[in-house]
């Protein structure tokens, strides 16, 4: 990352229209939860991050730009314990800056769709709280650069569990992340396959596992 002492604040107008639902059955120990939100902007130099090099990313402004998407999320609690989740975004942009070269070009860094989606598994122990679930999590494409030259960040689909145990009465809880499952590091095949990465010069890490110890203090 490196700096841009060129870089001028931006100005936005900003909307957005959401709705939620709830709704519990009495007769089944089942309950959902959904919402549904789209928003939008017009900005002017707005500020976004642009491979810089093969191994450098700056901030720089852009002219103008329209932003517009939809975000869904919903959250279903099932009988055994089970609970499933999911939430969705679309994302438009264009660039509007008067520049041939960047009109009605796609914003870097921000890809069209994003996906994530979890089924868990929560339990009731003996003076514990034992939680397990396995998700996944889907990124589209993007590109690079503000004139779409660049090659893009392929699309990418990846996988992860985790397991939370939590002693109710002290309050201490242990976790375990596995993030990466298939431990992906390149996407595409053939001439076309690339490192897994949101920019160009930082490749994402393949399977990665992190425990957290936790402790939350009942006043």
């Amino acid at each position: 990352m490196v700096g841009n002492p060129q870089l001028v604040p931006e100005a936005s107008w900003r909307a957005d229209l959401g709705i939620e639902l709830r709704r519990k059955w009495a007769t089944i120990p089942l309950r959902l939860e959904s919402q549904v939100a789209a928003f939008g902007s017009l900005a002017d130099d707005l500020i976004v991050y642009v491979q810089n090099s093969q191994a450098s990313v700056r901030p720089e402004n852009i002219e103008s730009a329209a932003i517009a998407g939809l975000e869904t999320a919903a959250k279903m609690d099932l009988p055994l314990g089970l609970r499933l989740e999911l939430s969705y975004t679309y994302l438009f942009t264009r660039n509007l800056s008067d520049s041939p070269v960047y009109n009605g070009k796609r914003l870097p860094g921000r890809p069209a769709h994003r996906l994530w989606a979890r089924i868990g598994w929560k339990r009731r122990a003996s003076g514990y709280d034992v939680m397990v679930w396995f998700e996944t999590d889907f990124a589209g494409s993007n590109y690079l650069d503000a004139a779409n030259l660049k090659e893009d960040t392929l699309a990418r689909l990846l996988f992860g569990a985790g397991m939370n145990i939590e002693h109710r009465q002290s309050g201490l809880a242990i976790s375990l992340r596995l993030q990466n499952l298939a431990d992906t590091i390149a996407v595409g095949g053939g001439l076309d396959r690339r490192p897994l990465r949101d920019f160009e010069g930082f490749p994402l890490p393949g399977f990665t596992a992190m425990a957290t110890l936790a402790w939350r203090a009942k006043l």
